[in-house]
């Protein structure tokens, strides 16, 4: 926990409130708040909110933690700081249970906090709805995963309201492991697991309380089911939406460009050499299922119109748990811990090759310390420069992190939401 804080927590309310998902879930958590409607979601200028036809679930979280400590950037990132460290334990956990060790489930969680596509906006460091996403997307396959090897009807049960949270946190994307989950209970031999009456009654009180929700919300507010048809289901699946005009293989070059530029050779790797393990191997279980799982889900996504960054990251999670399985738990004289031995038996003495060790570390954790930076330099930007008129009057809220220089969107002809409510969430004093 100690290591999770400075890429999750640091600095984690210096800068202001980005100009995507987050300022829009943000509004419908603070109107929430204000007007105690817990139903409908409703924008900056108090019309029901048919553009973020997600769920209720993270708007919820989003008031609750207004509440607590107020509409500032803190409150606003805090509930998806605390997903990810939740994911991050469940990882270490996951590892540790099935790799056989403690150094196993360690490393896994290491390797989440060092990948770019996690501890990053979007993600971690600003109020999306993917951190939590993530959380219930990784407990739920985890769950299903301890059903194919045990057998226990509570375990269907439980994978059944991880994968409901999920749904109820951002829709549809929540059950885009589904084919991935089956393709994994037939590759590990556990097909007679369908048979039974558990798995099948989850699977129904899944689908009853998503299409309760439904229901109710289309009968408060005529016109969500077909904002959820055109935003969530049929537009982004047979249509390029918002100017997301990618290649089939986008997903692909992403990974190996940024989101998982470190660790996709070892994830690959691990996959490779965990499918390989002997038979019964709790390493084998972890890492045929979590290949299966990973790569239907990028064929999904693979053949879907509208490819978005955020979609893809349940994905990058659930392979954190399979790459330690390839070095903790790999047989015969090719284990790393009987290349130590061996070495250590020789006269290698590790104490003259002490100072590479802090490189490794701090080459992970790269990303996460040029995020925050990055964010900070537009922090400062936004606050010292705001005495002098820029080009866009939004140009400090639309400025895009990642960057070498400091460069503006285009200026909206119709903001979202209103000014005062802009500086609340952001906390930002007016200046003349």
């Amino acid at each position: 926990m100690a290591v999770a804080y400075m890429p999750l927590f640091w600095l984690l309310g210096s800068h202001p409130v980005q100009q995507w998902d987050e300022a829009r879930t943000g509004l419908n958590g603070l109107n929430i708040l204000r007007n105690h409607e817990w139903l409908v979601m409703r924008d900056g200028l108090q019309l029901p909110d048919l553009w973020n036809c997600k769920p209720p679930l993270w708007p919820w979280l989003l008031a609750v933690s207004f509440k607590l400590l107020g509409p500032t950037e803190l409150g606003l990132r805090l509930p998806a700081a605390l997903a990810a460290l939740a994911t991050a334990l469940v990882v270490y956990q996951a590892g540790r249970r099935w790799l056989g060790s403690w150094e196993g489930g360690l490393l896994a969680a290491l390797i989440l906090l060092t990948s770019a596509g996690y501890v990053q906006e979007h993600v971690t460091r600003t109020g999306d709805f993917d951190a939590l996403l993530t959380l219930w997307t990784t407990l739920g396959a985890l769950t299903w995963l301890r059903y194919l090897a045990e057998g226990r009807s509570r375990h269907a049960w439980q994978a059944g309201l991880f994968f409901f949270l999920a749904a109820f946190t951002k829709g549809v994307a929540g059950l885009l492991f589904g084919p991935g989950l089956l393709l994994a209970t037939f590759a590990l031999g556990q097909g007679q697991r369908l048979r039974r009456v558990a798995p099948w009654l989850a699977v129904l009180g899944l689908l009853a309380g998503m299409a309760a929700w439904y229901a109710v919300r289309e009968h408060a507010a005529p016109g969500y089911l077909q904002a959820v048809w055109e935003f969530e289901l049929g537009g982004p699946a047979l249509n390029q939406l918002e100017g997301h005009t990618t290649e089939v293989y986008w997903y692909l070059t992403s990974l190996m460009e940024v989101k998982f530029m470190f660790w996709l050779v070892p994830a690959l790797l691990a996959g490779l050499l965990g499918w390989q393990l002997p038979a019964g191997s709790p390493g084998r279980l972890l890492a045929r299922f979590v290949v299966c799982v990973v790569g239907s889900l990028m064929v999904v996504l693979a053949f879907t119109q509208t490819r978005l960054r955020g979609t893809m990251r349940p994905s990058i999670r659930c392979w954190h748990c399979s790459r330690p399985a390839a070095c903790c738990k790999w047989p015969g004289p090719w284990r790393p811990s009987s290349i130590g031995g061996r070495a250590w038996r020789r006269g290698w003495q590790p104490w003259r090759w002490w100072w590479p060790c802090p490189t490794g570390p701090s080459a992970g954790l790269w990303p996460a310390f040029s995020t925050a930076a990055t964010m900070c330099r537009l922090y400062w930007w936004a606050t010292t420069c705001a005495t002098r008129p820029p080009p866009c009057p939004r140009c400090a809220a639309t400025t895009w992190p990642r960057t070498a220089f400091l460069t503006t969107a285009p200026c909206f002809t119709r903001p979202p939401w209103s000014g005062r409510l802009a500086i609340a969430l952001c906390g930002c004093r007016p200046r003349k």
